[in-house]
């Protein structure tokens, strides 16, 4: 008896069938967010940042927030969150203090 795993027979379904059977077998199981889950998940997201600003970006203060935020939003929305985040704080701190080039030693 062959021993064989799930993420194998699941490629031996995904490379028996046309690439356009595929997508929609991929399609299926990341549906898109509703308006109402969107928002449940902005909001949560605005409730963690503004946790962070007010703890001055301690995250042991905001655990509890930031649960709320992942269970309400898809984990690709919450990296990009947190990427973004830290994008628009170093674009704030660059505009505030300026670029400064890293000196030769």
């Amino acid at each position: 008896m062959e021993n064989r795993s799930a993420s194998s027979d699941w490629h031996d379904v995904i490379s028996a069938r046309p690439l356009s059977v595929v997508k929609v077998l991929c399609r299926k199981k990341m549906s898109a967010p509703s308006a109402q889950q969107r928002k449940a998940c902005w909001d949560s997201r605005d409730r963690y940042w503004q946790c962070l600003d007010d703890s001055k970006d301690d995250k042991d203060k905001c655990q509890q927030i930031r649960k709320g935020f992942e269970d309400n939003c898809p984990q690709t929305w919450v990296k990009y969150f947190d990427k973004r985040r830290d994008y628009l704080k170093y674009k704030a701190d660059l505009q505030s203090k300026g670029f400064e080039p890293a000196k030769n030693s």
